[in-house]
């Protein structure tokens, strides 16, 4: 999806503890590309778990990469369920994806 294009993370580091690498940017980038775990010592077809952050654009990268994808619900902006938001100004119903159905 963003092969070639430049990306800034930000000062970053990679926090061990134990087997466990956690990495910390100060950018907010989702994951789109191994490039990003490899830029920190990270295999991603070495590891028998990886946890990302991020919203759904990682599986056309990963997503022929394991066997398992599970994916959950955080709060805040970029919720996959958008009515659990707490809408101000737009009436709810315009938000209720559950039940709309494109023809």
């Amino acid at each position: 999806m963003e092969r070639g294009m430049k990306v800034d993370l930000g000062p970053t580091a990679l926090l061990r503890v134990g087997n466990l690498k956690v990495i910390v940017t100060t950018g907010c980038q989702s994951p789109n590309d191994s490039a990003y775990f490899r830029l920190h010592g990270i295999e991603i077809d070495q590891v028998p778990v990886l946890l990302a952050k991020a919203k759904n654009h990682f599986r056309a990268a990963f997503g022929n990469r394991f066997d398992v994808i599970q994916s959950c619900e955080t709060l805040g902006p970029a919720m996959a369920d958008v009515s659990k938001l707490p809408f101000r100004n737009v009436p709810r119903e315009r938000f209720n994806l559950k039940e709309q159905r494109v023809t």
